[in-house]
């Protein structure tokens, strides 16, 4: 993913749950390579960030933890706490890894599927609704697709 393409996508991100997030932490999931994570907590955001998929998520994490509000979560809690923001950006679904990210996120909290492949993201969006999320926004840029739910 490109550097635009990542802030254009966590610019999205930001637009539809920074106006409810509050003051406190914001627990959030990066399943991908944990760079969206961390460019929330780059933007002043206090982000509690549980751990991606990625290898490269360390050193990225200890970048940030340099100048910004940034704690990591171990693996166990991860697994055990609910989410205030799920982030699948350019990662493999199917329908039942939707289901596991809906079931990571809090009641009122956001679940967000982005990917260069328009029918990549449409499926995650169906299987979402599957899941017990609905859509709340919907963008498109040509070359990146986003799609944020929330639990019904």
């Amino acid at each position: 993913m490109t550097a635009a393409a990542r802030r254009a996508i966590a610019d999205d991100v930001r637009d539809v749950w920074a106006p409810r997030a509050g003051t406190g932490p914001v627990t959030v999931l990066d399943v991908g390579d944990g760079g969206d994570g961390l460019l929330l907590a780059a933007d002043g955001h206090q982000v509690v960030l549980a751990g991606g998929s990625s290898a490269g998520l360390g050193r990225r994490v200890d970048e940030a933890r340099l100048g910004h509000r940034c704690t990591v979560l171990d693996a166990l809690t991860t697994a055990t706490t609910r989410m205030d923001l799920v982030l699948a950006h350019d990662v493999p679904l199917t329908a039942d890894r939707v289901a596991d990210l809906a079931m990571r996120v809090r009641p009122g909290g956001y679940v967000s599927f982005a990917g260069p492949v328009a029918r990549s993201v449409d499926d995650a969006a169906r299987w979402s609704v599957d899941a017990g999320l609905r859509m709340v926004a919907r963008r498109d840029d040509g070359l990146w697709h986003l799609v944020v739910t929330r639990p019904r």
